[in-house]
C-alpha cells in the first residue's frame, strides 16, 4: 500500500509538473502571439504614418507646383501687358510724327 501511495504521489507530482509545464508553454505561446500582434500593429502604424507623410508631401509639392504655375502665368500676363503698352506707345509716337509731318506740310 505504501508503494502504491508513493506511486500515486509521484503520478500526481508528474501530472502537476506536466500541467505546470503545459501552462508555462501556453503562456509563452500566448505572449509570443501577443508580441507578434503588437509588432504587427507597430509595423502597420509605422506604415500608415509613412503613407500619411507621403500624402502630405505630395499635397505640398502639388500646392508648390500650382503656386509656381500661378506665378508664371502672372509674369506672362505682366509681360504681355508691357508689350501691349510698348506697342501702343510706339503706335502713338508714329501717329504723332505723322500728324506733325502733315502739319508741317500743311503749313508749307
Amino acid at each position: 500500500e505504501r508503494s502504491q501511495r508513493r506511486r500515486r504521489e509521484l503520478s500526481d507530482e508528474a501530472a502537476d509538473a506536466l500541467e505546470a509545464a503545459t501552462e508555462a508553454a501556453e503562456e509563452r505561446r500566448r505572449r509570443t502571439q501577443q508580441t507578434a500582434a503588437e509588432q504587427k500593429a507597430a509595423r502597420d502604424a509605422e506604415a500608415a504614418a509613412r503613407a500619411k507623410a507621403a500624402a502630405r508631401k505630395l499635397e505640398a509639392m502639388t500646392a508648390m507646383k500650382a503656386a509656381r504655375q500661378d506665378e508664371f502665368e502672372h509674369r506672362m500676363e505682366q509681360q504681355q501687358r508691357l508689350a501691349d503698352e510698348r506697342r501702343a506707345m510706339a503706335e502713338a509716337r508714329r501717329h504723332h510724327k505723322v500728324e506733325q509731318r502733315e502739319g508741317e506740310h500743311a503749313y508749307e
